[in-house]
């Protein structure tokens, strides 16, 4: 009888060491972060303002002061916009650093420097903020 008892004791502990093993995640790969780095892809829109990103390539509205596109490279925490064109008086026209518009738009973070970034979910929408100095993270462009 001893030895049925022990028997079972034994099965029971095995059991159970297998069915905690069996229930534990001993995977050693992060999953802490999967999904939550939205991607730059597609149109961030606040008001009558937006970004657009399409590829490596940007175009910008900001409501008042005109429309540029260009290129963008960007890093976790930080985006460089590079201008090629902007809009001017009903035409897109090279990118000239000594005209109004690429001082405005340099107020923006639109010129070449990196600038820093950040995304932040609330509900069921993602909000990027670019931190140029203009606004300071103030405006979070809603993605589309």
């Amino acid at each position: 009888m001893k030895n049925t008892l022990n028997f079972f004791r034994i099965i029971v502990i095995i059991s159970i060491i297998i069915f905690s093993t069996i229930s534990c995640d001993l995977s050693t790969e992060d999953t802490s972060s999967k999904g939550t780095t939205p991607s730059l892809e597609g149109k961030w829109d606040w008001g009558s303002n937006f970004y657009e990103f399409n590829g490596e390539n940007f175009t910008v509205f900001f409501s008042g002061t005109g429309n540029a596109y260009g290129t963008f490279t960007y890093t976790t925490t930080h985006i460089t916009f590079n201008p090629t064109h902007y809009y001017q008086s009903g035409s897109w026209v090279d990118w000239n650093t000594s005209s109004s518009y690429a001082d405005d738009f340099a107020t923006r973070g639109i010129n070449g420097n990196p600038v820093p970034y950040r995304f932040e979910k609330s509900n069921s929408s993602v909000y990027l903020y670019i931190d140029s100095g203009y606004m300071i993270n103030d405006i979070g462009y809603e993605k589309q």
